[in-house]
């Protein structure tokens, strides 16, 4: 499994950013995972509509800017937005904080 701090490597950003990056992930998903999941009927399907777990939450919690109520990610959003779901489905699923 992939460390924290090898993710933040590969995807050029700083340990701390990453840490906070997982935060906010962490936190917006808390939110809307049960309202996002019932949108799909169960985990499952919601699970093989994304092809994964985390980039079912990577979408979910990336889109609409929602990472932005949850942490100081202002600089995520500007890394543009064709990297942002591969950057957060890493740092979600990296080992450790």
């Amino acid at each position: 499994m992939t460390t924290l701090h090898e993710v933040a490597k590969k995807h050029n950003i700083t340990l701390v950013q990453a840490r906070k990056l997982k935060s906010a992930i962490v936190i917006a998903w808390d939110y809307l995972e049960y309202e996002y999941i019932d949108l799909f009927g169960d985990e499952d399907k919601a699970i093989k509509a994304h092809g994964s777990r985390a980039a079912m939450i990577a979408e979910a919690t990336v889109d609409a800017d929602r990472l932005r109520d949850h942490g100081d990610v202002d600089w995520f959003y500007d890394l543009g937005y064709g990297r942002l779901l591969d950057i957060a489905k890493d740092v979600y699923t990296a080992q450790g904080w």
